[in-house]
């Protein structure tokens, strides 16, 4: 088996957030699962591929958080595609 890679305890975080790759127009619903100070685990039904730069939001009582990040984990169940991304930044 090969060794976990994760350098960041994960957190459950299941809500509703919106993903964008860096060449799409639109936003894309999608939901996340887990978050870190690393990094944001999530599913989607668009595919994506591990090295694809994406856009993740999601809205706050304050203000939109916007997520850059590069996608590095990517595991396809029928649909649904699981997501691991690791963030650029936040703002």
């Amino acid at each position: 088996m090969g060794a976990e890679r994760r350098q960041h305890e994960r957190f459950a975080f299941p809500h509703p957030i919106e993903l964008k790759r860096k060449t799409d127009a639109s936003w894309s619903a999608a939901r996340a699962l887990d978050i870190s100070v690393g990094g944001l685990g999530f599913s989607t039904s668009i595919p994506l591929s591990v090295g694809d730069v994406i856009e993740l939001g999601w809205p706050t009582l304050d203000a939109d958080i916007i997520f850059s990040g590069v996608v590095r984990y990517v595991r396809t169940n029928g649909p649904e595609h699981i997501i691991g991304v690791e963030g650029n930044r936040a703002t």
